[in-house]
C-alpha cells in the first residue's frame, strides 16, 4: 500500500504539516502513537522530504533516492527500537477494567477469572461477572 499522509494519526499529520525540517518531530509522534513499523517510518520522513514522490514507488536506477530512504531508515532504526523496548515495557491496563498497572497474573491477585472481574467491576450481578469471565 503506498504512502498516504491522510492516513496518519491527527497528532502525526500535524506535525508531519510542519515540513521537512521537523522530521525528528513528526518519527516522535509517531512512535508515540505505537507506530513501529520501521518502513512506514522510513518512507513517512523520505515522502515528507520528497512530497512530489507519493505514490511514485522508486525504481532502481534512482539510485541517489533509494541511497536517501536507506539513510533515513538507518537513522530512525535505532529510535524506533528504543521506543518499542519503552512501549514494551509500560504498565498495561487490566481487562477489563482499563486501570493501568493492574496487569498481575490473575492467580497472584484475584484466585479465578471470576474473582478478577467480580473486583474489577466493582460488584456488578453474578450474571455479568459470568460473561465478563468466558470472554477472557
Amino acid at each position: 500500500m503506498p504512502f498516504n499522509p491522510n492516513t496518519l494519526p491527527p497528532v502525526v499529520q500535524a506535525a508531519y504539516k510542519q515540513g521537512p525540517k521537523f522530521w525528528p518531530l513528526t518519527v516522535q509522534k509517531a512512535l508515540a502513537a505505537a507506530i513501529f513499523d520501521i518502513t512506514k517510518l522510513t518512507d513517512m520522513v523520505f515522502y515528507l522530504h520528497y512530497p512530489e514522490r507519493i505514490g511514485k514507488p522508486l525504481k532502481p536506477h534512482e539510485s541517489k533516492l533509494i541511497n536517501k530512504w536507506k539513510a533515513f531508515r538507518t537513522t530512525i532504526s535505532p529510535w524506533v527500537q528504543q521506543q518499542e523496548k519503552v512501549f514494551n515495557a509500560r504498565p498495561k491496563p487490566c481487562w477489563p477494567c482499563g486501570i493501568e498497572g493492574t496487569d498481575v497474573r490473575v492467580s497472584e491477585r484475584y484466585g479465578t477469572k471470576k474473582d478478577l472481574v467480580r473486583n474489577c467491576l466493582g460488584g456488578l450481578s453474578s450474571q455479568s461477572v459470568k460473561i465478563f469471565a468466558k470472554r477472557s
